[in-house]
């Protein structure tokens, strides 16, 4: 068995320590109990040289002891010195996994300063990522009692890689704890990397110019500092009608753009990673021009700022663009004027839809017995509603066909009203006074300087009227009613629409008056009837009863069910042979209906004069 210098001192010392205390009793080797004195004084002497030699030894023990003391401090110092000064990370950890020494490179790493650290666990100081690949490389370090390497990744305001070597620490070949020295690699691993990567761009370089060498694309790469192209591929020369890609390489880059704008968007700065794209005419050696799909790209080629950029024949697209660009612009012009006379149409649909419900309004007004002047009113104000910024107005000749007399203008001012109300008609006098006489249209589109109206200017001026538009109004005979005349506060010509518009609405003045006189003369008429002593009994067309008075009531001596408006002169007839036999008409009834029937053929008047029918 080995022993220490600590357990032979001790060994030593208690062996001497006992001979000593076994003499004093008697017993010991230093005993002279039944010795001669001669011997006793020997063995005194023996006795005292080795208590001499033990305290000496022991005196060199502890001399010893102090050496080696002092040779650990400096030992420990410069071992520290060596570890807190070494670039590598190096720490230790006792068997329960707590920091007993942390380099100042490691806790610069870790992220803490001084003794801070010692006494923590990888818990304590590490975060989870890390601290689980760190305690999985320490339990293969416990578990095979072996030095052990691995490549780890730190993050401290950057990645970094370490080569990490742990070991175990060992007191008389015991572990006491686990030893890691990591040795920053970053820089090697890059160079590797590097290495790597610069083998894969030759390789890609390679690749790439097979690629654009096969490309049916135009491939350039052209430099931006001197405009020169550093690459061509020969699909390049194809397209601008090259003989080879030297040939094009020598040709003036400007003069292959038809517009020198476009080049100097070539020139402008884009992104890196921006790839941008334009539609640009270029030009070929012979002259002629052609238009290309241009996709650019910033890059760095051979140390300099380039362009990569791609060039596509887009020439027979753009032609088909232009065609459908034509067929469009000659469909939209078609549309728009389709549309055009749709709206027109459906405009004049309206309005024509309008002035029929007009019309209707004005008929309807006229067969309930409305004034004429209420009829003509009405008129009026339906023709100004189609005809947004007219003002209308109807004068009515007189019986003795000199005058103008006032029939409706709602929108006209009073003044003017009463101004034009009895004005003698005669060529030259306004449009109405001028329509009246002549029996023609008559068109003023300014009225302050047209001669017709040099008498009325104050008047039209008060009033604000500029132009004129009248339209005589025609009886069935053609004789001239009246004027219904189109007013416009600023000077205009009528359309052609505007002027059938006045014809229509003049047919219809001319409709509304006759009717109205009509009806007046019939009114007048069947009051002057009802005071004769004669039946008299009126037929229309149609052989139906319109009108008859009292006393033809009494002399035919029918029923009220059957004399009555609408019937015909034949059921009348009939009926009266039927209730009240005839003695002309006994055993001959059909035939006398007949004979009735026929000899007086409509339209007719009836009279009845003591009993007799005459016609």
């Amino acid at each position: 068995m080995r022993l220490g210098i600590r357990s032979t001192t001790a060994a030593t010392i208690a062996v001497g320590l006992f001979a000593i205390w076994l003499t004093f009793l008697g017993h010991g080797p230093f005993s002279m109990e039944g010795l001669s004195a001669f011997k006793q004084v020997v063995g005194m002497k023996i006795g005292l040289i080795t208590i001499i030699a033990t305290t000496v030894f022991l005196a060199v023990i502890v001399a010893e002891r102090e050496l080696t003391r002092k040779a650990l401090r400096k030992s420990e110092g410069l071992f520290r010195a060596v570890v807190n000064n070494s670039p590598t990370k190096i720490h230790i950890k006792d068997m329960d996994g707590r920091f007993t020494l942390i380099n100042r490179e490691a806790q610069k790493l870790y992220g803490i300063t001084g003794d801070e650290g010692l006494g923590k666990t990888s818990l304590d100081l590490f975060p989870e990522e890390e601290r689980t690949a760190s305690m999985a490389h320490n339990k293969a370090v416990l578990e095979s009692g072996q030095a052990s390497e691995e490549e780890e990744f730190t993050v401290d305001g950057g990645v970094h890689m370490y080569l990490t070597v742990k070991f175990p620490i060992l007191d008389d070949d015991i572990m006491v704890g686990i030893g890691a020295i990591g040795t920053d690699i970053t820089e090697h691993k890059r160079a590797q990397n590097l290495l790597r990567e610069s083998n894969d761009i030759r390789k890609s370089e390679q690749r790439l110019r097979q690629i654009f060498k096969t490309n049916p694309a135009g491939i350039a790469i052209i430099s931006l500092e001197t405009d020169k192209r550093l690459y061509l591929n020969p699909a390049m020369a194809k397209l601008f009608g090259a003989t080879s890609v030297e040939q094009l390489m020598e040709l003036d880059l400007k003069t292959t753009y038809a517009n020198p704008a476009d080049l100097d968007w070539l020139r402008s700065k884009t992104g890196d990673d921006f790839i941008e794209e334009a539609e640009i005419e270029r030009v070929r050696m012979d002259g002629t021009t052609w238009w290309c799909l241009l996709n650019r790209r910033h890059i760095k080629f051979e140390g300099q700022d380039a362009l990569m950029v791609w060039h596509y024949d887009i020439s027979e697209r753009k032609r088909t663009e232009d065609e459908v660009k034509t067929l469009n612009e000659k469909l939209e012009h078609r549309i728009e004027e389709r549309t055009q006379e749709l709206s027109l149409e459906v405009a004049e649909r309206k309005w024509a839809e309008t002035l029929q419900q007009g019309r209707n309004k004005v008929l309807g007004r006229l067969a309930t017995g409305g004034s004429l002047e209420d009829v003509l009113a009405l008129l009026i104000t339906t023709s100004e509603n189609l005809n947004p910024g007219m003002i209308g107005s109807v004068l009515l000749l007189d019986d003795e066909g000199k005058h103008l007399l006032h029939g409706a203008a709602p929108s006209l001012p009073d003044f003017y009203n009463e101004a034009i109300h009895g004005l003698e008609i005669g060529d030259g006098v306004g449009s109405c006074g001028t329509t009246a006489f002549t029996g023609e249209t008559v068109i003023v589109d300014d009225v302050m300087s047209h001669p017709f109206w040099a008498d009325f200017r104050d008047l039209t001026a008060k009033a604000g009227l500029k132009a004129c538009w009248s339209q005589p109004i025609l009886s069935s005979d053609n004789k001239v009613l009246g004027t219904f005349a189109m007013y416009y506060q600023e000077p205009r010509e009528p359309t052609a629409q505007e002027l059938e518009f006045m014809q229509g609405i003049g047919n219809l003045a001319s409709i509304s008056i006759e009717r109205k006189r009509a009806k007046t003369i019939q009114e007048r008429l069947t009051q002057a009837i009802e005071t004769v002593p004669v039946g008299v009994a009126l037929f229309d067309h149609d052989d139906r009863l319109v009108f008859f008075n009292d006393r033809y009531r009494e002399l035919m001596k029918v029923a009220d069910d059957v004399l009555k408006p609408g019937v015909t002169f034949e059921t009348m007839i009939r009926t009266m042979v039927e209730r009240d036999p005839v003695k002309d008409a006994q055993g001959r009834e059909e035939d006398f209906i007949r004979d009735r029937v026929n000899t007086t053929a409509t339209p007719k008047v009836l009279l009845i004069f003591a009993g007799k029918i005459s016609g």
